[in-house]
């Protein structure tokens, strides 16, 4: 319960005052149309206390013990038994008690009863202290016992007042003569705002609605009778049409209560300059003192320093951004020609450590880290896989990697885990290592568990695609047709939602790899059907894959034709498939040439060796021999000059039977 008897009396001055007030309305004739003044309660109590020396502070000291029995009844009659919250209703209550300030208008005007009161005391209470009154949710148990602590003690303390014979009979009648001098006052002003109102070119029905208007301007925006005697006279001096009159006097006010808002939202600050705090000092002062003229100029002085401030202030952010931004790129240079230096050693972890730091440095220009090291993935990855450089493809896996480790949902992850499988495959193909080729097949099946079918069926069937991929390369590696079949399934999964129509260029994509599954299965069971199923698929994807638009795929596809027409050809022993197949082989290199894609260009040479030596066998013609040795040499050299042992290995036996048939030749 309350200790602080101080705080009980300044609530009593509070209340008699506010009750002087109500029992000058209850018991006088009531002034006509009174206006709104900002005379506080207590210091209307203040000015007339003299009136009554002996008995006003016996009333207050009286109010203030009833005060303290009232509220021990309610603490201990109160549904809330935390002592926690009512020590928290109390603690809000002593702190509002000087804020409180009990308008006379709205008392006189209204002949408040003590319902009354206590709501006007809660509403004041939530404008001058928010965050302890303002918060109105039936589930916040503290703000709701504030505020309901608030109300009982006013309505109760001002009910007492009034039920108090003495207070009513003895003092209060002594005390109406300064309650009607502020009134006198007040009607004063309200006068002179019908005089106003009388000056304007209005009906004498627009006058009572302005009137009216005038009431709620004040209730709504709290505006001064003062200020609102300044802006009629605005009015009439620029003539407004009447029937704007009223729009305007809003507006004006609005205004007005607007520039006071600005000017007590202007801080002061030691981050602001002395001109612009001492500015802001005089204008609030201005706008108490209701001086409208020069409180708009003081204001307006403000936006100009405010406004010089800020270009300042955005003037050095810019040279600070420059410098920032000068010093960022020298030490990405700085980083990116050390990381050349680890690249021309061969070393992937430096190189990749390097990479990822100035991607990062990068990012002060703004970006995202995953979509930035995507960006850097590519670049490597293209590298290695256009020029057969294994260093470049290295890097990329480890890049991946590290977006792996940026990768904010499952979208990137799965982004990210198909640019891991993406260059694990291509890196494990060319080393023959099963190891990458499974930690892509991995990386894959990762990605598709990110991957829901029916929200992302195109992402979904890439993915499927890629895994067959990589499935029929270890499948190749290890001479596994089970593993080839998954990698048909995989491929056959992906086209049933890769529709010609809706994503062409993915749809041939898969049925070009799906063609290489079925002729490494054709060959390894001596199958011509799944070799002549491959040569259909090639065929399709050849639709969409035009030499004019997609020359690079268009090549690569014409050289796995090639493929599937020559072992077709050897199987059934046909010299003519083995002709269409010198055709494809042909349209291929027309397209991969050694110094754009040196290893693609060694991989057709090397088919187009051994369909040579094929040609050979069947036609026994010395010039298909000698242009399958020539063939082979050059892809062989150009195998082991990108180290790509696996395809060099693939390749020597077809080298010793050629070398074998030449020295057998006369």
């Amino acid at each position: 319960m309350f200790q602080d008897k101080d705080c009980f009396e300044r609530f009593a001055v509070l209340i008699v005052g506010a009750a002087i007030l109500g029992v000058s309305a209850i018991g006088l004739p009531q002034v006509a149309a009174v206006g709104g003044v900002a005379v506080a309660a207590t210091e209307l109590w203040a000015r007339v206390r003299g009136k009554a020396q002996s008995d006003a502070p016996k009333v207050v000291a009286r109010l203030s013990a009833a005060l303290r029995d009232e509220w021990d009844t309610w603490g201990k009659t109160s549904s809330q038994a935390d002592e926690n919250l009512r020590a928290s209703a109390r603690a809000s209550f002593e702190a509002v008690i000087d804020r409180l300030n009990l308008d006379p208008d709205a008392l006189v005007g209204q002949r408040l009863n003590a319902q009354a009161v206590a709501d006007l005391a809660l509403s004041r209470a939530a404008a001058v202290f928010p965050e302890a009154y303002a918060n109105t949710d039936p589930k916040n148990a503290t703000a709701r016992l504030t505020r309901k602590f608030l109300h009982d003690v006013t309505l109760r303390a001002y009910g007492f007042l009034l039920n108090d014979a003495e207070f009513v009979n003895g003092i209060a009648p002594a005390l109406w003569r300064g309650v009607l001098g502020q009134l006198d006052r007040v009607e004063a002003t309200h006068n002179r705002i019908e005089e106003k109102i009388d000056a304007l070119a209005l009906s004498q029905r627009e006058k009572e609605g302005l009137l009216v208007e005038v009431a709620t301007l004040k209730a709504k925006l709290g505006t001064t009778q003062s200020m609102i005697l300044t802006f009629l006279e605005d009015i009439r001096q620029r003539a407004v049409q009447p029937d704007q009159i009223t729009a305007e006097l809003f507006r004006i006010a609005g205004e007005w209560r607007s520039l006071g808002e600005r000017i007590d939202a202007l801080p002061r600050s030691q981050n602001l300059t002395p001109e612009l705090n001492r500015l802001r000092d005089q204008a609030q002062a201005a706008y108490e003192a209701e001086d409208q003229t020069r409180a708009l100029d003081l204001w307006t002085q403000i936006e100009v320093a405010e406004e010089k401030a800020l270009n300042s202030v955005l003037a050095h952010q810019r040279e600070v951004a420059d410098e920032v931004a000068r010093r960022t790129d020298g030490v990405i240079n700085a980083k990116a020609a050390k990381r050349n230096l680890y690249a021309t050693q061969s070393n992937v972890a430096e190189t990749v450590r390097l990479t990822v730091e100035i991607v990062q440095l990068g990012l002060a220009k703004g970006g995202s880290l995953f979509a930035e090291l995507h960006a850097e993935w590519q670049r490597w990855h293209e590298r290695g896989r256009d020029k057969g450089l294994n260093f470049d493809l290295e890097v990329s896996v480890d890049v991946a990697r590290a977006a792996l480790d940026h990768a904010a949902n499952g979208v990137e992850r799965s982004k990210g885990n198909n640019l891991l499988g993406a260059a694990l495959s291509i890196l494990g193909e060319r080393q023959g290592r099963e190891d990458q080729l499974k930690a892509a097949i991995s990386a894959f099946r990762a990605a598709l568990i990110e991957q829901n079918k029916d929200l992302v069926p195109e992402a979904w069937a890439i993915t499927q695609s890629n895994l067959g991929n990589a499935l029929r390369t270890l499948g190749e590696l290890r001479h596994d047709l089970d593993l080839l079949e998954e990698a048909i399934t995989a491929y056959r999964a992906a086209l049933k939602e890769q529709a010609r129509d809706q994503v062409p260029l993915d749809w041939a994509r898969t049925q070009n790899n799906l063609g290489n599954a079925l002729r490494t299965l054709g060959e390894r069971r001596g199958s011509p059907e799944f070799l002549e199923q491959a040569v259909n698929s090639y065929g399709a994807a050849l639709i969409e894959y035009t030499q004019d638009h997609m020359p690079w795929e268009w090549a690569g596809t014409q050289n796995n034709l090639g493929n599937a027409l020559a072992s077709l050809g050897e199987m059934l022993h046909r010299i003519d498939l083995l002709e269409q197949a010198v055709i494809a082989y042909h349209a291929a290199l027309s397209e991969r040439t050694q110094e754009r894609v040196p290893l693609d260009w060694a991989m057709t040479m090397a088919n187009k060796a051994i369909l040579h030596l094929s040609l050979h066998r069947m036609s026994n013609d010395p010039t298909n021999l000698e242009l399958a040795r020539q063939a082979a040499i050059e892809a062989r050299d150009t195998f082991e000059k990108h180290s790509t042992t696996a395809y060099a290995d693939q390749l020597a036996p077809t080298v010793d039977e050629i070398n074998r048939r030449l020295s057998a030749s006369p």
